[in-house]
C-alpha cells in the first residue's frame, strides 16, 4: 500500500469515526465534548477569533501560498436518486481538483482551479470515459464523458467574511466556514453561496481535517489535510435522463497531495489522455 493509499484510508476512517462519535453521543444522551463546546463558543484556538488568521488558514488549506500547484485528490461514488427507488451507485469517482494561489495582498488572492474526474465501473474500477455504458434508469446505452472544468476566481477577506468572485467579475459568493477543534485536530467545514440562476438542486458541503499544531504555526505556506465532500446536482447530460427525473450525489474522501506526479498511475493516464494541456499549467504556464 502506497503512502497515498494510506492517507486516503485515513481520511475515510476519520469521516466514519466522526459520524460514529456523533451518533454515539446522541444515543447516550451526551454531546461529543469538543464539538459541543465549539458550538457554544469555546473549544476554539486563539487564531480562530482573528479574521485575518482564519483567512490565511483557509488559503493554506485550499492551496499553497508559495504559488505551487496543490492537488486535492479523491475517490468516491456517484449515486443516482430518483423518486420511488433506492439510490443506485452508478460509478466510482476518481478525481482531482488542482489549485494554484497567487497572493495579491493581505486580503486578496487569485485562485485557479483545474478539475478532472474519471467515472469508473463500480465493480472493476475500469475507466469508462469514451465507452458505451447501459443506463439502468433508461435502459439505453450512452457514451460516458469525464467531468472536466476550469475556473479562475478572486478570493477576498471582507467585512462579510471570505467571498469569492470570478476573475472576470460577476457573482460574489460568501464562503461559509465553521472551525472547531477535537484533540489534536482542527476541523474546517463549510459551503459557499451560488448564483440564483444555478439549477436546483445544486450544493456542496465539505469537511477538512488539519493538524492542530500546524494550523497554529503560520510560518508554512500550506497546510496538509484530509477531506470529505458531498456534492448534489442533477444528472450529467451524457446520461440522457429526462428533466427533473431526480438528483445525483457525489460523495468522496480525499487528501491534499504534494505534487500531481504523486497521484496513482491509473488516474494520471486518464488525466493526460483528456487534459494534456495541464502539463504546461502545472509547470507554471497560464
Amino acid at each position: 500500500m502506497t503512502e497515498l493509499d494510506q492517507r486516503l484510508e485515513l481520511a475515510d476512517l476519520q469521516r466514519r469515526s466522526l459520524m460514529l462519535a456523533g451518533a454515539g453521543g446522541l444515543l447516550l444522551g451526551q454531546a461529543w465534548p469538543s464539538l459541543a463546546a465549539a458550538a457554544n463558543g469555546s473549544g476554539r484556538d486563539g487564531w480562530m477569533d482573528d479574521p485575518a488568521r482564519r483567512y490565511q488558514n483557509f488559503l493554506r488549506v485550499t492551496g499553497d501560498l508559495s504559488g505551487r500547484v496543490s492537488p486535492q485528490y479523491w475517490r468516491g461514488v456517484y449515486m443516482g436518486i430518483v423518486p420511488g427507488s433506492q439510490p443506485k451507485i452508478l460509478f466510482r469517482l476518481h478525481g482531482c481538483e488542482m489549485k494554484r494561489l497567487f497572493r495579491r495582498s493581505d486580503t486578496e488572492c487569485e485562485l485557479q482551479y483545474r478539475l478532472f474526474t474519471s467515472f469508473d465501473d463500480p465493480e472493476t474500477g475500469e475507466p469508462l470515459a469514451g465507452k458505451r455504458w447501459l443506463n439502468p434508469y433508461t435502459n439505453k446505452e450512452v457514451v460516458v464523458e469525464p467531468n472536466i472544468g476550469s475556473a479562475d476566481t478572486i478570493v477576498r477577506l471582507t467585512d462579510r467574511g471570505v467571498v469569492e468572485t470570478p476573475r472576470a467579475g460577476g457573482f460574489e459568493g460568501l464562503i461559509h466556514l465553521d472551525w472547531a477543534v477535537q484533540d489534536s485536530t482542527v476541523l474546517m467545514a463549510g459551503h459557499k453561496d451560488r448564483p440564483a440562476a444555478t439549477p436546483a438542486p445544486t450544493g456542496e458541503y465539505a469537511t477538512h481535517w488539519i493538524d492542530r499544531a500546524a494550523a497554529a504555526d503560520f510560518g508554512a505556506p500550506r497546510l496538509e489535510m484530509n477531506f470529505n465532500s458531498t456534492f448534489m446536482m442533477g444528472f450529467r447530460k451524457f446520461l440522457g435522463m429526462p428533466p427533473d427525473s431526480g438528483v445525483t450525489v457525489w460523495h468522496a474522501s480525499g487528501i491534499k497531495a504534494r505534487a500531481v506526479d504523486e497521484l496513482p498511475e491509473a488516474y494520471l493516464r486518464e488525466l493526460w489522455r483528456h487534459r494534456p494541456e495541464l502539463r504546461d499549467w502545472i509547470k507554471g504556464g497560464s
